[in-house]
């Protein structure tokens, strides 16, 4: 199995970056349990492109007046570098709560 092409958009709202790493960590949580082998999950994009119709999916913003220059790393950056190590449970904790939950098991059981 592998996922491609997977982003999450980081809207205008104040808790924008918040919210697009809570979808990461959520989403790498229910990967990780559900219990089959993930060939791959490939993240859409590395930085905002200025040119896709609005969207905001990067783990960089990109600096204004450029198309893809990118300005500063996004909270989903460290998520992303941090899934698959010891450093993912600390990494990802704070964004339980932006995720409506208590702990990642109430995504469904290991």
């Amino acid at each position: 199995l592998a996922l491609t092409e997977q982003g999450f958009n980081c809207t205008n709202q104040p808790d924008a970056e918040a919210q697009q790493a809570a979808g990461y960590a959520y989403a790498w949580e229910k990967i990780q349990r559900l219990g089959i082998p993930l060939d791959a999950f490939i993240y859409h994009r590395q930085v905002d492109h200025a040119k896709e119709g609005g969207l905001r999916l990067g783990l960089w913003s990109n600096q204004p007046n450029t198309i893809s220059t990118p300005q500063q790393k996004r909270p989903i950056w460290f998520l992303f570098q941090a899934a698959g190590t010891p450093t993912w449970s600390t990494t990802a904790q704070p964004y339980l709560t932006t995720c409506g939950l208590k702990s990642w098991d109430e995504i469904a059981p290991k």
